[in-house]
Order: structure tokens, then C-alpha cells, then sequence
């Protein structure tokens, strides 16, 4: 967002612009002790009715802003993964290979092993450097680069927009796991989050098993 605030304090000076914006993906907060100058949108176009609390009360300096929701067309060809002989089936939608997307990985496949599930890995299309042969001789692990799933039980995140398909197209649940990542899409109650990575074989359960 610093081009827009850029022309956004210029817009407040006097210049004469009409400013549109449009959410592409998750909103972050930047770490303390900074925050965003309030942005004199003109129109925006919300892609997650989920963001427009946090957006109205934080982001917006424009009260006059006349605010829109883009329908959501998912452009996903859903698949189905073969499931058989498993319990339940989660994915996780990685990023970067970070030490938070490994330990949740880990995680995950201790809860698989035990409850007898099936843990699918969903590459970032920009990243395929992630280390897949740590888990290559789980029976519970399975690696897909591209390829999406319908049928599946749980999708787990730090922060993928992946999850926001799941959650609107398929009414999948969804976790969020976003270790050091503030998204403010987060202050929705009707979404699960789990901030303390200790709290993650606990939930897990919950969100499985009812």
C-alpha cells in the first residue's frame, strides 16, 4: 500500500485524483511500532467481506468511501483425491518452506499418524523449493504441486488465500496458522486461528473429530 498512501497524501494536499482501490489478498499488519497511513480511498473493492471491519476501522481515511464486494469466482478445477483407507484428509497450502511451514508440517503428520489421516501437501506455484523428501517415507504424506482437492476434511495455512477459496467455494474448514504473520483478516470470530504453535495438537481434534 505505499504508492497509494503516497498519492493518497498528495490527494489530501489538494491534488485532484480519484482513487479506486481493490484487495488482492490478505491484509498484514507491519510490526510495532509502525502502522499504515489511513488511505483516502474513493471506491474500494473488497475481495473478502471478512477484511471490511479491519479495513473501515484502521485503513480507511475517506468515510465517504463508497465500498464494493467482488463476487468470488474461484478458477480452481477442483479435483478429488483418493481417500481410501484413511480417516480424514488434510492439506496444507505452504509458502516458502520457512522453519514455521516445516514445524506445522511436522505437526500435522504426528496428528495423521495417530488418527490415522492423510496429511496432502499443495506446493505455492512460485515456490517449488520446499524440502518434500523429509516426509517422503510417510505412509500419511502425499505431495501435490498444482493439483487442488474438493473432498477434502481440513485445509491448514500461515496465510494462503487458498484458504478463502476453500472456505467460500467448497465451505470447507479452514485454519490459520500464522506464527509471526498479523493478518488482520483475523479479527472475523467465524474463522480458526491458531496463533500459539503449541496449541496446534489440541485444536486439530476439535476441528476433525466434530
Amino acid at each position: 500500500e505505499a504508492y497509494v498512501s503516497f498519492l493518497s497524501t498528495y490527494r489530501d494536499a489538494g491534488l485532484n485524483i480519484s482513487l479506486v482501490g481493490y484487495q488482492h489478498g490478505l491484509f498484514e499488519l507491519p510490526p510495532p511500532p509502525f502502522r499504515y497511513v489511513p488511505i483516502g480511498f474513493d471506491a474500494y473493492y473488497l475481495r473478502y467481506s471478512e477484511s471490511e471491519m479491519w479495513f473501515v476501522n484502521n485503513l480507511l481515511g475517506n468515510r465517504d468511501c463508497v465500498i464494493k464486494h467482488r463476487a468470488q469466482v474461484s478458477t480452481i478445477d477442483w479435483q478429488t483425491v483418493d481417500r481410501e483407507g484413511f480417516n480424514k484428509v488434510l492439506a496444507y497450502a505452504a509458502q516458502d518452506s520457512s522453519p514455521n511451514d516445516i514445524t506445522i508440517i511436522d505437526a500435522l503428520l504426528l496428528y495423521a499418524e495417530a488418527a490415522n489421516a492423510l496429511v496432502l501437501l499443495y506446493l505455492h506455484p512460485n515456490y517449488q523449493g520446499f524440502p518434500v523428501q523429509r516426509w517422503a517415507g510417510s505412509h500419511n504424506f502425499q505431495v501435490f504441486p498444482r493439483e487442488r482437492h474438493k473432498n477434502i476434511d481440513l485445509l491448514v495455512t500461515r496465510y494462503s488465500t487458498l484458504a478463502m477459496d476453500y472456505r467460500l467455494d467448497l465451505g470447507t474448514r479452514v485454519l490459520f496458522v500464522p506464527g509471526m504473520d498479523n493478518l488482520c483478516i483475523f479479527e472475523c470470530r467465524d474463522l480458526a486461528v491458531c496463533r500459539n504453535m503449541d496449541d496446534l495438537s489440541s485444536i486439530l481434534p476439535k476441528l476433525l473429530e466434530t
